[in-house]
């Protein structure tokens, strides 16, 4: 047995859990998720919304998709609204380490460290960043794709820097690109599973919690994504009211004939409701 979990703790029931045999195939990443509906507290009516609620892997291509799709929705227009331009594309890689441990902070404290040194901190007013984390076979690689804005320093010399701030790195690169192109470069990352060779729990393990995706300098607090418990409310369209019990639902079907059967219920519903 298993519960739903609603907004408002009084509302409270269980459900039997699905049998085991209908997740046996649970390596595909539908399995791992559930369903996630939305019955209106006012009227009582349960809506076609249907959503996967997070599965908690940060491998997992679902979450990562919604991820990519969450972030760039948000920044985008903001990029276009705020006019942004002269903006440049900066990878700045590190060299392969046994571990994660650790990893994803020095490369962070590098990228900080060369900011605040001449010429990046007259030349970049700011922008955005994210850390990318791979496992080959050849241990790990973590790298940042930077989206700058502002002037451009030449190759040569970010290399030279990064070797100094890093002591074993100089693989860099730094070209020009317009905003659109430049912020799904920097997300794309999220667009499929990481190459982790047999560490997800280590990726796991050690990337939890932790925002790989960041704004810096004049870009931070002017140009940031909506957190998902920010996204705008729903409306129940029986009676116009946004208060939700939030329903959790082991999958039994694959979502997209869990919807269809979800849809038609909701029709049937709101029409006895109207009369």
């Amino acid at each position: 047995m298993f519960k739903f979990f609603c907004l408002d703790s009084s509302l409270e029931t269980t459900v039997q859990q699905p049998e085991a045999g209908l997740q046996e195939g649970a390596g595909d990443a539908i399995y791992r998720h559930s369903y996630r509906t939305f019955g209106c507290k006012n009227c009582t009516a349960v809506h076609a919304y249907v959503a996967l609620a997070r599965c908690g892997d940060r491998t997992c291509t679902e979450c990562r998709v919604k991820d990519f799709y969450r972030l760039y929705n948000a920044y985008a227009p903001q990029l276009q609204k705020l006019g942004k331009h002269g903006l440049k594309l900066l990878t700045l890689t590190q060299k392969n380490r046994e571990s994660l441990e650790g990893a994803v902070d020095d490369v962070r404290a590098a990228w900080k460290k060369l900011r605040r040194h001449s010429p990046y901190k007259e030349a970049w007013q700011g922008g955005l960043y994210a850390v990318e984390a791979v496992n080959k076979g050849r241990g790990w690689h973590v790298h940042l794709h930077v989206l700058v804005e502002g002037g451009y320093v030449s190759q040569r010399l970010i290399a030279q820097d990064w070797l100094d701030i890093t002591g074993d790195s100089c693989i860099v690169d730094i070209r020009e690109v317009d905003a659109v192109y430049g912020l799904k470069y920097v997300l794309k990352y999220l667009k499929k599973a990481p190459t982790v060779s047999g560490h997800a729990e280590e990726y796991n393990e050690v990337l939890k919690g932790t925002r790989l995706v960041q704004a810096f300098g004049s870009w931070y607090g002017e140009v940031r994504a909506k957190e998902e418990d920010e996204a705008p409310k729903l409306v129940c369209a029986v009676c116009g009211h946004s208060a939700w019990i939030v329903i959790l639902q082991q999958p039994t079907m694959p979502l997209e004939e869990f919807r269809a059967k979800r849809e038609v219920l909701a029709f049937f519903d709101a029409k006895a409701r109207a009369g």
